[in-house]
Parts: C-alpha cells; sequence; structure tokens
C-alpha cells in the first residue's frame, strides 16, 4: 500500500506505547478502565463517567 491509496488515513493507524496511549487519555474521566496485552496488542476498555 502506498500512502497516495488511502490520504486521509495516513496517520490514523501506528503502534502505540502505553506511554502514548495515556498522553492520549483524561483517565479522571473515566469510572473503571483496564489496558491489557494480548500479544503486542495495547487493549483499552473503559466506562465513561456520566
Amino acid at each position: 500500500m502506498k500512502p497516495q491509496d488511502s490520504p486521509l488515513t495516513r496517520d490514523y493507524y501506528c503502534n502505540v506505547s502505553v506511554q502514548m496511549l495515556l498522553q492520549g487519555l483524561d483517565l479522571t474521566q473515566f469510572s473503571w478502565y483496564t489496558i491489557s496485552f494480548v500479544k503486542n496488542d495495547i487493549r483499552f476498555a473503559g466506562i465513561k463517567n456520566v
């Protein structure tokens, strides 16, 4: 795949570290959250405060 094949999504997907994930989230907005690892994938699940 070449960048010009999908010009609006070039910055959408990248490998994210835990530090990058935490920098992008305001954890005070969640009443519960978990960060887990499946092979090389980082997964986040949370319940947002109402």
